[in-house]
């Protein structure tokens, strides 16, 4: 005989801390805004510095806690891009912009 525990149909949950990102496929992200990740360039941060008044310059990449820091790109073009490749395995697909 079956107890009533052993006879409860299954069903599969998605727990919460995963986010439906495109039709197919989930990511997983505890403590993050929108994504697991944020990417950014160094060029957009120096940007953004130069137009900063002169007593409060010196900001970097450090204050917006990316996970991953571009280099020799245009300033903002990292928010132009679809995917982004990191090596020959990692690729990355580019949401939205943060607004951190």
């Amino acid at each position: 005989m079956m107890s009533e525990r052993e006879a409860r149909d299954v069903q599969r949950q998605t727990p919460a801390t995963f986010r439906q990102v495109g039709d197919d496929c989930l990511e997983r992200g505890a403590y993050s805004d929108l994504a697991s990740y944020m990417l950014m360039s160094e060029s957009t941060v120096a940007e953004l510095d130069s137009r900063l008044p002169e007593s409060a310059r010196g900001i970097g990449t450090l204050q917006f806690r990316p996970n991953l820091v571009v280099q020799g790109s245009l300033p903002y073009e990292e928010d132009t891009w679809d995917w982004i490749r990191v090596g020959d395995t990692a690729i990355f697909r580019n949401i939205k912009p943060c607004v951190r």
